[in-house]
């Protein structure tokens, strides 16, 4: 393989200079690169994640562990409160759901990972 062909094959659609070619933003070309689509069909996913406030809520939370400590507020920001609610709700049902059990059985301690998990794995 040519390695200047290969260089130049990489830097498609940039000119010589390594400037965007004309009618191309070179803004719009670094985001595309940093982009992570996996994580925004993740995230499209979730509930009460629509094609309006999904980009926002991205911004907002800067990844998907961002999107989960995300405060209620923050999310009702950038979607509606009804979705806000739908997706909160989602992301802290396991947390809330330990917080009741921990609440009638009387403990602090964190709930097992798995009821069947043996001793010491």
């Amino acid at each position: 393989p040519d390695p200047v062909a290969a260089a130049k094959a990489d830097a498609a659609g940039d000119g010589a200079d390594g400037e965007p070619a004309d009618g191309e933003d070179g803004a719009a070309l670094r985001r595309a690169a940093r982009t992570n689509t996996a994580a925004l069909d993740v995230l499209r996913k979730l509930p009460g994640v629509t094609p309006r406030n999904l980009y926002g809520l991205a911004r907002r939370a800067g990844s998907l562990a961002g999107v989960i400590t995300l405060p209620f507020d923050e999310m009702e920001s950038v979607m509606s409160k009804a979705n806000a609610k739908l997706l909160f709700d989602f992301v802290n049902a396991a947390a809330l759901q330990a917080a009741e059990v921990q609440a009638l059985e009387g403990t602090s301690e964190p709930p097992p990972l798995a009821p069947d998990a043996p001793e010491g794995s």
